[in-house]
Order: structure tokens, then C-alpha cells, then sequence
């Protein structure tokens, strides 16, 4: 139960994040490449996070 609460906020985050990127892409907008590194790190993070918890 505790890995299911400590995952809830990122997996929210991560998600919200990805809206995001997929609506600057469909917009064309000029910070997308922001986005995208900031996804990257985000991921990376997310990724070692889950990893630490198993």
C-alpha cells in the first residue's frame, strides 16, 4: 500500500506533464523543447525512484 501512495504523485505528475508536451507538439508553441528536457529529467527521476522502491 505504501508504494501505491508514495507512486500516486508522480505517475500524476508524469501524466500531467505528458498532456502538456503532446499539446505544445500539436501547437507547434516554441517552448517545446523545454518540455521535452524537462520530461527527460522527470523520467529519469521517476525511473530511479521506482527502482529504489522495489
Amino acid at each position: 500500500m505504501d508504494l501505491q501512495k508514495s507512486m500516486l504523485l508522480p505517475v500524476l505528475g508524469m501524466f500531467t506533464l505528458a498532456i502538456f508536451t503532446c499539446l505544445a507538439y500539436m501547437r507547434n508553441s516554441a517552448f517545446i523543447d523545454e518540455l521535452l528536457i524537462c520530461g527527460f529529467v522527470f523520467s529519469a527521476i521517476f525511473i530511479m525512484k521506482i527502482r529504489a522502491n522495489t
